[in-house]
C-alpha cells in the first residue's frame, strides 16, 4: 500500500492533468464553435503534460523545488507551448511552427540533460547508462509486433471492404527506417513528456497502491480520458472508432508495462512510444487501410498487445523504476 504522501501524488497528478485537460477542452469549443475554425492543432502540448503533472505532484506532496536545468527549462517549454495555445485561439497557429519548436525544445533539452551528472539522471528516472544492445532488442521486439499487428489489420480490412489490394499493401522506401534517428532526435520531448508520467511516476505508484493488475487498468483508463480531446477535437473521429480505440489503448497499456518492468530505464518506453506512432508511415496507405473500425479488428489487437498480461514478467513483484521520486 502506498504511504499518505504517495497518495496524494496520486491526487495531485489527476487533479492538474485533468484540470489542464479542461482548460483545452474549453479551448477547443472556443476554437470550433465560436470562431469557427476548422482545426484545432495544438495537440503536442498534452504529450508534455503527463510529465508536468509529475512534476507538479512531486512539488505540491513533498514542498521539493526542482533545482536541475532539465525540469526547469521543461516547465518554460510547456508554459510557452500554453500560451501559444491560448493564442492560437485567436490566430490560427501553424504546423510549421509548432514543429520548429518541438525540434528546438528537443535539442536544449539534449543539452540540459546532458548538462546534468550521472547519479542526479539515475536519481530522477532519466538515467541513459543503457546499453545499445537493450535497447535494440525491444525495438526490434515492437517493430515485429506491429508488423504482426498492420498485417493483420489489413485482413480485416479487405473483410470489411471487399478490397483485395489490402491484402497485399507494400511498404514504402525501407530506407525511410534510417531517417527515424533523427527524427527521434528531433522530436522524442513529447514522447518523454508521455511516458515519464506514465511509466516512471504513475505506474509503480498506482501498482504498490493496487497491485500490478489493476495499476494496469487504471493507467488505461487514465490514458483514455487523456487521449479524449485529441480524438474528439482534433482528429474529429466517430463514437465507434473511440470506443474500440479505448479497448486497443488499454490493451497497449498491457505491453507498456510490460516493457516498464521489463527494461532497465524508461528510455525505452520513449523509443517505443516514438516507433507506435510512426512505423505505420512505412506503409503505401490506401483510402481503405487501416480503420479499425470492425469488432474483429480490435480483438485482434487486444489478442496482439493484451496477451502480455499472462507474462511471467508482469505477475513478479514490482522492479521500481527508480528509488525515490525525487527531483532534485
Amino acid at each position: 500500500m502506498t504511504d499518505k504522501k504517495e497518495k496524494s501524488m496520486i491526487q495531485y497528478f489527476l487533479l492538474f492533468m485533468f484540470s489542464f485537460e479542461i482548460l483545452f477542452i474549453f479551448l477547443g469549443i472556443l476554437y470550433n464553435q465560436v470562431f469557427h475554425l476548422k482545426k484545432f492543432s495544438e495537440g503536442y502540448i498534452l504529450m508534455l503534460l503527463p510529465t508536468m503533472s509529475t512534476l507538479f505532484a512531486k512539488q505540491r506532496a513533498s514542498s521539493q523545488n526542482e533545482s536541475n536545468k532539465f525540469f526547469k527549462f521543461y516547465k518554460i517549454c510547456f508554459a510557452g507551448m500554453t500560451i501559444y495555445t491560448v493564442i492560437s485561439v485567436v490566430i490560427p497557429s501553424s504546423a510549421v511552427i509548432s514543429q520548429i519548436l518541438m525540434i528546438a525544445e528537443s535539442l536544449c533539452s539534449i543539452y540540459f540533460l546532458q548538462s546534468i551528472g550521472e547519479n542526479t539522471l539515475a536519481n530522477i528516472g532519466l538515467s541513459y547508462n543503457v546499453s545499445f544492445k537493450e535497447v535494440l532488442k525491444y525495438a526490434l521486439l515492437y517493430i515485429a509486433i506491429f508488423i504482426l499487428m498492420v498485417r493483420v489489420e489489413f485482413v480485416c480490412d479487405y473483410l470489411k471492404t471487399g478490397d483485395v489490394a489490402q491484402l497485399k499493401v507494400p511498404l514504402a522506401d525501407v530506407k525511410q527506417l534510417v531517417g527515424f534517428v533523427p527524427l527521434f532526435i528531433f522530436t522524442f520531448i513529447v514522447f518523454l513528456g508521455e511516458e515519464y508520467g506514465w511509466g516512471y511516476f504513475m505506474f509503480p505508484l498506482l501498482e504498490k497502491e493496487y497491485g500490478v493488475y489493476k495499476a494496469i487498468f487504471f493507467l488505461g483508463t487514465i490514458e483514455v480520458l487523456f487521449h479524449l480531446p485529441i480524438d474528439y477535437m482534433i482528429t474529429k473521429l466517430p463514437i465507434t472508432f473511440f470506443i474500440g480505440r479505448s479497448v486497443m489503448l488499454i490493451s497497449h497499456t498491457i505491453f507498456m508495462c510490460w516493457i516498464y518492468k521489463r527494461t532497465s530505464t524508461i528510455w525505452i518506453a520513449v523509443v517505443i512510444h516514438f516507433l507506435n506512432n510512426n512505423l505505420l508511415g512505412l506503409w503505401k496507405l490506401t483510402e481503405n487501410s487501416f480503420t479499425f473500425s470492425t469488432p474483429l479488428a480490435v480483438i485482434c489487437y487486444v489478442v496482439i498487445f493484451g496477451s502480455f498480461i499472462f507474462s511471467k514478467t508482469l505477475k513478479n513483484q514490482r522492479k521500481p523504476v527508480a528509488k525515490e521520486f525525487s527531483v532534485l
